[in-house]
Formats: structure tokens, C-alpha cells, sequence
């Protein structure tokens, strides 16, 4: 998990420190920061509190942006010409309670009588409470007259400019902000108008004696856009955070589909989303990503997020997104490495002498046995690459290696490791070729040097899968040696390992463990846990071909 910001211990307890943005700390007093108890708790709750509480605070203060800064509406709906009418009524009947209520706006009052009545600006200040009070009424009787026949007249002859000032508040009320040369505005404009004009006669019906109460609370936020927004980011760092725990690999895929979906729609709220939105976002992917498959993943990917927004933090009633997808068309799949293929792969100084390249990106040792313990356990790369010296163990029954997802120990500089799914974690036998090759006795040369991974020199890439590097290195030693069809890559040799296990009559169920896979088309993989049920099966995976001669030696 990436280390919290702002994150400091203090005797036994955590604490989380989160500023305030220099402009929003006018709404919160003047305050510069949040200083928040964490507890007396591990590191890593700690760290996952800490998270969530800065999701929560940069979703409150996005909140707080969108109130002083109210987001620009592109598509006027009737619920929002309505909800800006209704706040425009509820406004002016609001100044008329305080005209009648506030002491500085009565006295403001009576100063304007005294403008109309002979001799009063002399005895105003003497005269008894009620000749004052009567003058006050009389004045405000004079402005809701005056303000109720110019209200119609702008009604009759449609003059809409005379209420836009107005009109602009109530939308920065509602929360929202308007383009008055977007099409529909005339419509808000003409709503305004006439609850202008009905909220004027109603004031001159209040100078009559008559009950015309004042709104308590027009509904703020409408269908076209809430007060409240969030943005996808938001929703990706709550997400990131949670107790799910997802993986690297599958954090930085949705960081991928997240900026897909930003530049597509300039981060628009996700409470602004549209299911005909929807369909342009599909019709987006589909354009800039050179495989459906690609197109498919990074919509499910957003998707994801809409419907974590949805179920976990109940910031949208429903996915607009829910039902849209990306239909992949059947196409070529990967197949097992021919036979001339595996041979020009080992057809190198690097096989026949344990010449190790000397490019960075190799990982050293890692050149020679990652492609190895591809071909004799069909594991995925990022699998092999991140193998910790502790993964290994020797027993009676002979070597083997654990592939799963874990944590680490930080105290002792053991590495986490991640997989793609939870039935990748598997424990499987070391083939005996493998073995004979010298695999055992170079994890014990490592685990002699104390060192904590089995390939100490491969470099890793914050963030990303354990394999990034070594990825681009095995790209360029098979076109070196000749193997230049894109299908023919590391991911390849799983295919070539479960396919030379079914060849030897392992059932799929078997094999599906094996390698790792979930066992969808494969037949149901088992939790196959004793190595004497699994060795047998591993040890048919032969590649006589290769005529692989032992060139690993300890120092």
C-alpha cells in the first residue's frame, strides 16, 4: 500500500495531518488543517484510515468548490428550469421577511418615508413606535407596488434580461452555473420571470393582511447536476484504499482506464453521466484502442468504479454505464511455441554457457531461469520475476515452490508479492529438469548470500508488475534469435506448458492448478494440496527437443 501523506505517530497512537486548500479555508474558519486520531493501531490500519479519511476530506472539499464555484451545465432538463424558479420565489419572498423584520432594513425604511412626508425627517426620531412602524409599512407598500408593476410589465412584454442578475444567483443557489447563450437558458430565464412576478403580488397581497408564507428550503441539486459532485478520481482513490486490497496489476489497469475516461470526458462528474454518454465512451474506446479486447477492458474498468461509487460509498443511485459493453470478436488465439521456436530460444550462449546478458533489464541470473521455469511451470511472468528465496522449500518429497499473494515483512526486508486472481495461489513441485539444471542449488546460493528474492538483479518499476523490465528484455533476445511472430511470447510458453500437459493425459483439472489457471473452459481446478498428488502429473512435462545440458555452477 503506498505510504499515507501527512501520516506521524505520536506515543502509541496515529494521527493523519490533511490541509485545507487556501481557498476553501474561508468555509472552514479559517482553518489550515485537520489533525485526525488514527487510534492505537498497526501500520498498515493506519495507513488504510488514513487513506479513506483523505478520500473522504478531498470529496468534502470538491464539495466545497462546487458551492463557491458552481460547475457550468451543458444540457438544461425542466428540472432544473423548475428548481431555479422555485429558488427565485423563495429569494425575493426572503428579502420581503427581511424587510419587514430587520431592524436595519426597517430603519432603512423609515429614512425613504421621510422622503415622502411633508415635516417627518423633523419628528421621525420623536415620534411613538406605532406613527413609525406605520411609516415603515407605508414605505415598503410603496417599493412592492412599484416592484409588482414593473415585474408585470417585463412579463407582458417578455423583457427576460431584467431578471437574469437574479436569476444567476438562484443557479448558483441550486448549484449549478449557466451559459446564458446555452440552448434552454431562455427557458430558466422565462420560469424566473414569472415566479418574479408571482413572488412581487404576493408581497403586495402581504401588505393586504394575507398569509403567504415563505419557502423553508427549495430542494438543492436536480437531475442535470447535484450539488454534491464527485469526480472519477475520487472514486479510483477511495477505491485504491479500501479494504479490498487490490493488486498492483490491477490498480495500475485502472489507473490506465481512468485516464482514458478523463480525457474522453474532460473529468466531468460522474453524477453527470448519461446513459446516452455511455454509448459516445464506447464508441471512444473503440476508436483510440488498436484491439476490442483493450476497448472491453478499460470500459469494464470504469465501470467498475461506477459501481463501487454505487454499492460502497452510495454516491450514485444507479450505473448509467451499468448495461454498455464491448462485444470482442472472435479471433486468434494464443497458441503452444512451435518446436523450431523453443529450439532457437536455448540456441544461445546464454543456454549453452551461462553467459548472462549483461543489460540491465535482464536480471541477471533471471535470463537464463525465468524462460526455464516458464516452460516447466507454466506460471506468468510477473509470477516468476517477484519469487522470494522463502517461496522455495525442500522437504523428503523433493523441491517446491509457493506462488502467492502476500504482504511481506517489512522488518526483515521480505518483499510483498501479488497475483492476477485468487486462484493463482498455488503451491506446486520444482520439475526435476529443473533440478538437474542446477535450480536447487542456485536458490541456495542465494539464500547463502542472504539475499530475500531468488533473482536479487532484476529491477522493478514502482507500482508496476514485478516483470516490467525483464518483459522488454525477453522482446528483444527472442527477435535476436530469430523469433519475430508477435504471438510467440512469454505468455505463450503457459499456453505451450498446458497444452503439453493435456498431450500427456493430465486432466484439465490437474493441469488448471498447475498453472495457475481459474479452470473457466478447463474443467473445475481443485485445491490440489499434496505434493504426491500433483508431482506425477508435473513430471510429464517433457521437452526432449531442447537437449538442455547443465551450465549453472556454484561459486
Amino acid at each position: 500500500m503506498a505510504k499515507a501523506l501527512g501520516l506521524t505517530r505520536r506515543g502509541g497512537a496515529y494521527q493523519v495531518r490533511i490541509g485545507v486548500p487556501e481557498e476553501l479555508r474561508a468555509a472552514y474558519g479559517g482553518r489550515e488543517d485537520f489533525r485526525i486520531s488514527l487510534g492505537v493501531v498497526d501500520k498498515p490500519t493506519a495507513q488504510l484510515r488514513a487513506h479513506r479519511l483523505r478520500a473522504e476530506k478531498e470529496a468534502e472539499f470538491a464539495s466545497q468548490r462546487c458551492l463557491l464555484n458552481p460547475p457550468a451545465i451543458e444540457h438544461i432538463t425542466p428540472a432544473l428550469v423548475n428548481a431555479v424558479g422555485a429558488q427565485v420565489y423563495m429569494m425575493v419572498l426572503r428579502m420581503d421577511d427581511d424587510a419587514r423584520e430587520l431592524p436595519e432594513v426597517k430603519a432603512a425604511l423609515g429614512e425613504l418615508a421621510t422622503l415622502t412626508v411633508p415635516g417627518s425627517a423633523l419628528t421621525l426620531s420623536k415620534a411613538p413606535s406605532e406613527e413609525r412602524s406605520m411609516l415603515e409599512a407605508r414605505a415598503l407598500e410603496g417599493l412592492n407596488s412599484s416592484a409588482d408593476m414593473s415585474a408585470a410589465i417585463a412579463l407582458a412584454r417578455r423583457h427576460l434580461i431584467s431578471v437574469q442578475p437574479l436569476a444567476q444567483k438562484a443557479t448558483a443557489a441550486v448549484g449549478v452555473s449557466i451559459d446564458w447563450s446555452t440552448p434552454g437558458a431562455r427557458d430558466v430565464l422565462r420560469r424566473s420571470l414569472e415566479e418574479y412576478r408571482r413572488a412581487r403580488a404576493d408581497c403586495s397581497r402581504r401588505d393586504a393582511g394575507d398569509l403567504i408564507p415563505t419557502p423553508v428550503e427549495v430542494v438543492r441539486g436536480v437531475d442535470a447536476q447535484p450539488l454534491t459532485t464527485h469526480r472519477m478520481v475520487e472514486v479510483f482513490d477511495v477505491w485504491k484504499a479500501s479494504g479490498d486490497n487490490p493488486s498492483a496489476a490491477t490498480i495500475r489497469k485502472k489507473k490506465a482506464s481512468l485516464a482514458f475516461y478523463a480525457k474522453f470526458s474532460k473529468d466531468a462528474p460522474i453524477e453527470s453521466l448519461t446513459t446516452g454518454l455511455g454509448v459516445e465512451f464506447t464508441a471512444y474506446l473503440l476508436g483510440v484502442c488498436v484491439m476490442q479486447k483493450t476497448a472491453k477492458d478499460h470500459l469494464d474498468g470504469v465501470k467498475s468504479l461506477l459501481n463501487f461509487a454505487r454499492d460502497k460509498l452510495g454516491w450514485l443511485k444507479a450505473n448509467p454505464w451499468e448495461n454498455h459493453s464491448v462485444k470482442v470478436k472472435l479471433r486468434n488465439q494464443r497458441r503452444p511455441w512451435p518446436v523450431e521456436d523453443l529450439r532457437r530460444l536455448v540456441d544461445s550462449d546464454l543456454f549453452k554457457s551461462y553467459t548472462l546478458p549483461q543489460a540491465m533489464t535482464a536480471g541477471g541470473a533471471a535470463a537464463y531461469w525465468v524462460p526455464l521455469l516458464g516452460l516447466y511451470t507454466g506460471a506468468r511472468q510477473s509470477e516468476l520475476c517477484q519469487i522470494r528465496v522463502g517461496d522455495l522449500e525442500d522437504s523428503p518429497e523433493g523441491l517446491s515452490l509457493s506462488l502467492m499473494s502476500d504482504s511481506g515483512d517489512a522488518d526483515d526486508g521480505t518483499p510483498g508479492t501479488t497475483l492476477k486472481t485468487e486462484s493463482s495461489n498455488r503451491r506446486i513441485p520444482v520439475h526435476p529438469d529443473l533440478v538437474s539444471l542446477g535450480f536447487k542449488d542456485y536458490w541456495l546460493d542465494m539464500k547463502a548470500k542472504g539475499n530475500k528474492v531468488i533473482f536479487p538483479d532484476i529491477k522493478r518499476v514502482v507500482d508496476k508488475a514485478a516483470g516490467e523490465y525483464f518483459s522488454d528484455w525477453f522482446l528483444t533476445y527472442r527477435r535476436q534469435q530469430g523469433i519475430k511472430k508477435r504471438w510467440v511470447d512469454f505468455h505463450a510458453l503457459r499456453h505451450t506448458a498446458a497444452s503439453r500437459l493435456t498431450d500427456a493425459g493430465i486432466p484439465d483439472s490437474v493441469a488448471d492448478y498447475l498453472t495457475g489457471h481459474s479452470g473457466g473452459g478447463r474443467g473445475s481446478a481443485r485445491n490440489y494440496k499434496a505434493m504426491q498428488e500433483i508431482r506425477p502429473a508435473m513430471e510429464l512435462l517433457k521437452y526432449p527437443e531442447l537437449n538442455l545440458v547443465r551450465v549453472y555452477f556454484p561459486d
